[in-house]
């Protein structure tokens, strides 16, 4: 049964990988610094003359997404995998992870601080703040005790409270709410957020992230699809979560940066 379940699960991925024609795909292109997605398009057309353009899109997004090719700018790629984004977790924040984590081991929060975006930027922010996301119902618990921890703690500031102490603060503390189905992942034993999340939070909490906003902002989101392997499905799909789905498919097609024009929800 065991093995009747395996040969379950490879099949879609054998379907898939042949219908990418991956190794024809690598030697057809190998050599070239980079190539854009009308060289793609003739590279598929080639091989089934017929095929039309929305399937070639949804080929480039998996081969991007399982890094057979890397994006290096508007509808340019080259062959290789990009980077996962994996920012290195200070100490001071890990041990704040800890501290929570047993105060309230029962749960769901991520960790995360601002200068995880600093290799993104082009202008270096001189403060970093700390984001604690966590259960709607605990949040302002879990505030009380990170308050008697650290100083400058603030529970969901307004934007004249994050203009007047937190973007003017060293090592300030924000705790909030973690919107549900958050994407997140575990790096060195501690939750915190993936670049997806990260992004669609710039985009649509410009007051706390105040700072990231505008051409910054814009170089951010260029520099994190060009350098890193973006999930654009788990991106959307938090987006619609925050309701925010369609003005940031806008926003990323004027970047010229998603793949996919249309991705379902599925």
């Amino acid at each position: 049964m065991v093995n009747c379940a395996n040969n379950l699960n490879v099949k879609p991925t054998i379907f898939a990988d042949y219908n990418l024609h991956i190794e024809e795909l690598k030697d057809h292109f190998s050599g070239k610094d980079h190539f854009q997605t009308n060289d793609v398009v003739e590279f598929y057309r080639s091989i089934e003359t017929d095929l039309n353009r929305s399937t070639i899109n949804w080929r480039v997004y998996k081969l991007v997404d399982r890094g057979i090719l890397k994006r290096l700018g508007r509808g340019v790629f080259k062959l290789g995998e990009s980077e996962q984004f994996t920012p290195v977790l200070a100490k001071p924040l890990k041990t704040l992870y800890k501290k929570v984590k047993n105060e309230f081991p029962y749960i769901e929060f991520c960790v995360w601080n601002t200068s995880f975006l600093n290799n993104l930027m082009l202008h270096q922010p001189f403060n970093f703040f700390t984001l604690i996301e966590t259960e709607r119902e605990v949040t302002e618990s879990v505030f009380q005790y990170v308050n008697e921890l650290k100083s400058n703690v603030f529970l969901s500031p307004n934007k004249e409270i994050l203009q007047n102490y937190v973007q003017g603060s060293q090592d300030a503390i924000v705790v909030k709410p973690l919107i549900s189905e958050s994407p997140l992942e575990e790096i060195d034993g501690v939750i915190t957020a993936t670049l997806e999340k990260i992004l669609v939070d710039l985009f649509c909490d410009t007051d706390l992230y105040a700072t990231y906003q505008g051409v910054e902002r814009r170089r951010i989101f260029q520099e994190a699809f060009s350098t890193y392997t973006i999930n654009e499905k788990m991106m959307l799909r938090y987006a619609d979560r925050r309701k925010r789905k369609e003005e940031l498919v806008e926003y990323l097609n004027q970047l010229e940066l998603l793949t996919l024009n249309q991705i379902s929800n599925d």
